[in-house]
């Protein structure tokens, strides 16, 4: 499993469980009609480390 990354919600009640993870292997479609919920930003710390767990999966999916 990768390092956690710290996000940093829009409004403080709200929180995401401590296991929440997102699957960079898998590609997601965002559709333009349906609304979504802006929780809030990956912490200023923590974008490298975000974008290095990225490339890191993303090297493993292009190698097999």
């Amino acid at each position: 499993m990768l390092k956690p990354i710290r996000i940093r919600p829009r409004r403080l009640p709200d929180s995401l469980h401590r296991m929440s993870r997102i699957n960079f292997a898998k590609l997601y479609n965002v559709e333009h009609n349906i609304k979504v919920y802006d929780f809030g930003d990956v912490d200023a710390e923590y974008v490298d480390l975000f974008r290095r767990n990225f490339e890191h999966v993303w090297n493993m999916v292009e190698e097999e």
